[in-house]
């Protein structure tokens, strides 16, 4: 079909082949198949010139208007990969994406007006595929996949309580004496009541037990500046309040810390909105969260 345009926009064979970097004879080919497969001649040739028949007539404009239209789409389509817009859909842990990515996002969005985002806040593992996500916020250790995974920043745990809970209670000198107190499990944790430390350089995991769970940090927060008791909860969470001192961080801090890492399928046809963030985030969180 190109070639055919070609040969009726330059008048001939020889002048196609020069406009489109070809030969006058892969030009002639091109031209004989598609008359082939139309099953009718588009183009009346002679020694000294080409004249559209009736049927070119009819078929020419119809097929100047394809390859328009085929060009334009092209085009779109690069560009969906070369700069950020359309539909971006992200999910991520509910107290994370409150304090930390829903902020994000705003200044994300800010920077690319063309870009529209859905933020899915859920603690459950969410299919990137299945449920049409295109990324995925994910903090802790990763399950081998098929996706990619970029570490954003680390996440340190810290053992707190509140300096009230703490005047009542019995001393805490060391984790082994959790077992003698009333502890906040947090069951977003692979092993919600085994708590790791180190102690003398040495790791230790201590049992802990309480009648109060929950499966937010947010939730185990609230619990731990109430009084409740001690719990373990990650930095981003409690950093704040044990700077402002509503929280006391026990034994320095866990012997854990967990990755936030930015999910997403192979980036072979990666959209450049996906990139974006991805980027976007990878500077946002260099200097931690």
């Amino acid at each position: 079909m190109r070639a055919f345009a070609a040969v009726v926009a330059a008048g001939g064979f020889t002048a196609a082949a020069a406009k489109t970097g070809s030969t006058p004879q892969l030009v002639s080919k091109y031209v004989a198949a598609l008359e082939d497969d139309l099953g009718t001649r588009l183009l009346n040739r002679t020694t000294r010139r080409v004249a559209l028949t009736e049927a070119g007539h009819a078929y020419h404009p119809r097929c100047v208007s394809l390859l328009e239209q085929f060009d334009d789409l092209r085009a779109l389509t690069r560009e969906e990969r070369t700069r950020p817009r359309g539909l971006l859909t992200i999910a991520a842990p509910v107290t994370f994406g409150e304090l930390h990515l829903a902020p994000a996002v705003q200044d994300f969005a800010r920077q690319w007006p063309e870009v529209a985002v859905d933020l899915r806040l859920t603690d459950r593992f969410v299919d990137l595929v299945e449920e049409g996500v295109d990324m995925a916020i994910r903090i802790g250790r990763l399950d081998d996949s098929a996706l990619v995974a970029r570490r954003l920043t680390d996440a340190p745990i810290l053992c707190v309580a509140s300096p009230a809970y703490l005047a009542d209670a019995p001393p805490l000198r060391a984790p082994d004496d959790l077992k003698d107190h009333a502890c906040i499990v947090d069951t977003n944790f692979r092993e919600p009541e085994v708590w790791p430390f180190r102690s003398h350089d040495a790791p230790v995991s201590v049992r802990v037990a309480g009648k109060l769970r929950a499966n937010s940090a947010a939730a185990v927060r609230a619990m731990a500046l109430a009084g409740a008791g001690v719990a373990l909860c990650p930095a981003y969470v409690v950093g704040g309040d044990v700077a402002a001192g509503r929280l006391v961080a026990l034994f320095g801090r866990a012997d854990l810390t967990l990755g936030v890492h930015a999910v997403y399928p192979g980036v072979r046809h990666l959209t450049a909105r996906v990139r974006a963030f991805a980027d976007f985030l990878g500077r946002r969180f260099r200097a931690g969260v």
